[in-house]
This record gives C-alpha cells, structure tokens and sequence, in this order.
C-alpha cells in the first residue's frame, strides 16, 4: 500500500522531463484504466502508471476528494456546482467535472469542514 508523502512536491514526468510539481498545482486527476492522468492548474497534463485510488493515497486527502468513478479533485479549483440529474463541478480552469450522485454527499461534506 502506498503511503501519503509528507513532501510538498512530487516528482511528475511532463513532456518527456521529470518535474517537481506542488500537490496544490494539481487540479484534477482522472482514471483511465491502470494509469491515471494527471491535469495541472496551468493546462500542463501528464499520465502516470498508477490506478487513480492509488495517486489518492499518494496526495492524500485533505484537499482531494473523489467525485466519480473517473475522477478526484482538489477542492481548491473548484468554483462552482451544477445541481440536478447530470451534477457537474465547474473548476477555476474552465473545465467541467462530472460529480456522481453516489459521491456528492462527501463531497459537501468536505465544504462544511472548511
């Protein structure tokens, strides 16, 4: 099992390069079978050959939460919340998340603890 780093950076690989990038500078992460893509606030994305419950233990959990299947976000690029049948979260990069209704409880739960 991994363990939460006690670091605030990690070591990425963007563009062919290994970069050390602050957990806060992720904005979302995203499943895509045994790898998970790595989306950065600035637009930068990479892919890393981890599932995405285990990038979680990595990051850990006090800014990144799960919000579907796919997908986890850090809370602090999220900006709005789009009620209704298909949910969705607006981040502060313009993109457009989808939030599971089997997730959206915890995921106002984290807000009320803020």
């Amino acid at each position: 099992m991994a363990t939460k780093s006690l670091y605030p950076k990690i070591l990425l690989p963007i563009n062919g390069e290994q970069h050390f990038v602050r957990k806060e500078e992720i904005a979302f992460l995203e499943a895509k079978g045994s790898y998970t893509d790595v989306y950065l606030g600035d637009g930068r994305q990479t892919r890393i050959s981890k599932k995405l419950k285990s990038a979680m233990e990595i990051l850990g959990t006090e800014w990144f939460v799960r919000i579907h299947h796919s997908y986890s976000v850090n809370l602090s690029f999220v900006e709005s919340l789009r009620n209704g049948e298909n949910a969705s979260i607006q981040l502060s990069n313009g993109m457009t998340l989808p939030l599971s209704r089997s997730r959206k409880a915890a995921f106002l739960k984290f807000f009320q603890r803020l």
